[in-house]
């Protein structure tokens, strides 16, 4: 394991596929090879724990989390904020935090919409462009910290928005030769706090894993990327 810091977050989060519709309920992943793989592991999926889904591969998390249950993802995330707040936070920064969770509770249903609909993506941009920027504003957090608590699944290090990344794990698929999607373009934040502009529409592979509580449509590239 391995520290690295949030502006590598992009290509962690790439998820290997080919085009496709994205409205398939039964659709975890744009790539037929990591789609079979994850239909036909469902059993073990809809078990995994957040800790397990910390030992899988780069390349196929992002559809093993699409493939989670509503109850799974909204654990996952609850479990995530827990590791947050063992850090030393101030009790102002520690509440902001929870508010996350009280999102979360009262929002329970966009955990069970893949893709999020309009209203939902807009009630969730919304929140965290408040959220975001009071962080910055007000709490003095420096620009990728609120990305790194609500925007990977990954471990938070410190406050200093460092996340824990796994690193040998071996490639399983790599069947796509189109380039995917790398950001939400709705979410254009993750590509300006990284230094690549904004997310903007692109030739790319789609997916259901980027963006705010990783719910929001891979469906753009930041325009500065690299990747």
């Amino acid at each position: 394991m391995k520290k690295i810091i949030l502006f590598f977050i992009a290509a962690a989060s790439i998820i290997l596929m080919q085009s496709c519709s994205g409205t398939d309920q039964d659709l975890y992943s744009c790539d037929p090879a990591v789609n079979e793989w994850v239909s036909s592991h469902l059993q073990e999926i809809r078990k995994m724990s957040r800790q397990n889904w910390l030992n899988t591969s780069v390349e196929i998390s992002g559809a093993i989390f699409s493939a989670f249950t509503q109850e799974q993802k909204i654990k996952f995330w609850k479990e995530k904020l827990e590791t947050v707040k063992r850090l030393d936070w101030s009790q102002k920064e520690v509440e902001h935090i929870n508010k996350i969770e009280e999102f979360i509770d009262n929002n329970t249903n966009l955990f069970n919409s893949v893709p999020l609909t309009d209203e939902q993506e807009d009630l969730l941009e919304a929140f965290f462009y408040k959220w975001y920027n009071y962080g910055i504003e007000v709490l003095g957090w420096k620009e990728n910290v609120g990305i790194a608590i609500a925007g990977s699944g990954y471990t938070l290090l410190d406050k200093e928005g460092n996340l824990e990344l796994p690193s040998g794990k071996e490639i399983m698929v790599l069947s796509s030769e189109v380039e995917s999607c790398t950001c939400s373009t709705g979410a254009s934040i993750f590509c300006f706090v990284s230094g690549e502009g904004t997310c903007d529409d692109a030739d790319c592979t789609e997916g259901n894993y980027c963006g705010w509580l990783l719910l929001q449509r891979c469906d753009g590239r930041c325009s500065n990327s690299i990747i």
